[in-house]
């Protein structure tokens, strides 16, 4: 049960399938269904290794029985689980049985630390604060696919960022890119891998994050044209208070209403401290 519901479950497995068949008549016949055959399936799916897959949706069909079919498989591959348990009460149940592998993923946007610190000391990343719909770009080299996530971590789909893709030959790993869409253009400020994400094992700081997203910038500049953007950032030393006051000068003066303040070392988590803060200029 588990297994299945992490296929039905998991944001970031998808099959491409609009319409599956139901079956209509009401027989007793039991359930064939081998469910590491129907696992292959949902798997060589999600990888697009699958030529055909109305031949074997049509062998799964003449193997099940109504219930089991219309009730559960065709759910799975529609991605229309009707799971009455929240995930992240879902997620816990698994923790306590030990069977963390089928844990699903939630890919909300790490938010900014409300409580500002009295005064900074050391070193900080500053750029300027771009309204718009946050959204994170998961960028998956394994399954050759772009899946786009909202601030609380609902699928969405933004026909401007499918552009993305172009990008997936370049990679070596899956990563989650984080930015902004403001207008037709993406102002991405956050790289992380999505396995670090995912497993909440994240190492690198803020800083050397930025210097990854730095080193893409000219690729991003010959494969977008300008309409994918890496969010300059400012780095400061911090001793007398002074430096963070300046940098907001520099940034009111350009015009912008506020600013973003990272700390250096500063992981990628939804679930640490916030260690950034917005500053109102």
């Amino acid at each position: 049960m588990f297994e299945g519901l992490h296929l039905g479950l998991n944001p970031l497995l998808e099959f491409d399938l609009v319409k599956v068949p139901k079956i209509v008549e009401h027989d007793e016949e039991p359930d064939r269904i081998k469910f590491d055959d129907f696992k292959k399936f949902a798997y060589d799916l999600h990888f697009k290794k699958c030529l055909d897959s109305r031949i074997f949706v049509d062998e799964f069909v003449n193997s099940a029985s109504v219930d089991s079919w219309n009730l559960w498989y065709r759910n799975i591959l529609l991605k229309t689980i009707n799971n009455a348990v929240p995930i992240t009460t879902f997620n816990k149940f698994l923790n306590q049985s030990h069977q963390q592998k089928y844990l699903i993923p939630i890919l909300k946007c790490p938010k900014p630390n409300p409580n500002k610190p009295a005064s900074y000391a050391g070193e900080y990343l500053v750029d300027e604060f771009i309204a718009g719909e946050r959204v994170l770009s998961v960028l998956s080299v394994t399954s050759k696919r772009i899946l786009l996530f909202n601030e609380q971590g609902a699928r969405i789909q933004n026909t401007n960022l499918s552009i993305l893709s172009s990008m997936l030959p370049y990679l070596s790993n899956d990563v989650i890119i984080d930015g902004v869409f403001n207008g037709e253009r993406y102002y991405a400020f956050d790289i992380t891998l999505l396995e670090d994400f995912i497993n909440n094992n994240q190492q690198h700081s803020q800083k050397t994050r930025h210097t990854v997203l730095c080193d893409m910038q000219d690729l991003l500049v010959e494969l977008f044209d300008g309409k994918i953007r890496i969010l300059p950032k400012k780095l400061i030393t911090v001793t007398t208070g002074c430096e963070i006051e300046s940098a907001k000068d520099e940034f009111r003066s350009q015009g912008a209403t506020k600013c973003v303040i990272k700390d250096v070392n500063g992981v990628y988590s939804t679930k640490t401290k916030p260690n950034w803060f917005i500053e109102v200029l």
